[in-house]
């Protein structure tokens, strides 16, 4: 196969809401290399808002995309993987009420490396931002429990569940974990 591509329905209808809006997105790739750089046209912004490297020492590059009144998170890499890997994740976690996982709306992924993994936005704090902020040292505690029962309940090969990729809704009391991968051997 020379490509791959899962996703939702619903997303796919907001994508062809922008003409050509896949090829304004790769367009927007090649053109955004500092965090914090915007690209926008014909009703689709791209931001790039980091670049870290994984565990192989590749920078990985997330994206702030926008169509009209919806955003989306964007990371590089296996996103067929990373989309089956958060509907695993979201199964296992089923019956907790103080954790939810971010539904994913896309994956695709090229023959020879790269691709795109796509879940909703969601205007949070990440949960270590509110763990550096709060002077509640008993929610501090209780929050860091939580985690370490997620990642109990997960398993061993969700390497990637931690503070820096969750967010943190204090009004329901819930930990939102997104960009979830599972190490497969």
């Amino acid at each position: 196969k020379s490509r791959e591509i899962t996703y939702l329905d619903d997303f796919k209808k907001i994508l062809q809401t922008v003409p050509h809006g896949i090829h304004l997105f790769f367009n927007a790739v090649n053109e955004l290399h500092e965090v914090g750089a915007e690209f926008v046209q014909d009703g689709l912004s791209v931001m790039l808002i980091s670049s870290n490297e994984n565990l192989r020492h590749e920078q990985i590059p997330t994206y702030k995309v926008s169509i009209g009144s919806e955003s989306f998170f964007v990371k590089t890499g296996d996103g067929v993987r990373e989309f089956s890997d958060t509907f695993r994740a979201k199964e296992k976690l089923h019956g907790y009420s103080w954790v939810e996982v971010i539904e994913p709306q896309l994956g695709y992924k090229k023959r020879v490396g790269g691709g795109y993994f796509v879940s909703k936005w969601i205007n949070l704090p990440r949960l270590d931002e509110y763990l550096e902020t709060t002077q509640n040292n008993l929610k501090r505690d209780a929050l860091l429990e939580k985690i370490n029962h997620i990642k109990e309940v997960l398993g061993p090969g969700y390497f990637d569940v931690r503070e820096g990729n969750a967010f943190y809704d204090e009004v329901q009391d819930k930990i939102i974990l997104y960009d979830l991968n599972e190490l497969h051997f």
